[in-house]
């Protein structure tokens, strides 16, 4: 999601097929995670309730942007899809 504003996250890969460009979820792949700063961030989140709240709120924020994002993505290639619908 790319939504984590304590820790770097490298996210899922999942390819797309060449011939409908829909994603193939059985291909998908897991890079690895850097495990070191995960656990300092889980350190200084449990330590500091003040510094948990902000962070809390943050990864809220981002994460609803990042869902309203998707879906307005998804309503337009629908869109675009019904469209063309018409044209077959």
């Amino acid at each position: 999601m790319g939504c984590c504003p304590v820790v770097h996250v490298e996210p899922i890969q999942v390819p797309a097929c060449a011939s409908c460009a829909t994603p193939v979820w059985s291909a998908r792949r897991y890079p690895p995670q850097q495990l070191q700063p995960w656990l300092e961030a889980l350190e200084r989140l449990l330590g500091d309730r003040e510094l948990f709240m902000r962070t809390a709120d943050a990864c809220r924020e981002a994460a609803t942007q990042f869902v309203e994002q998707g879906r307005a993505a998804e309503l337009d290639a629908l869109m675009e899809w019904l469209r063309g619908l018409g044209h077959e």
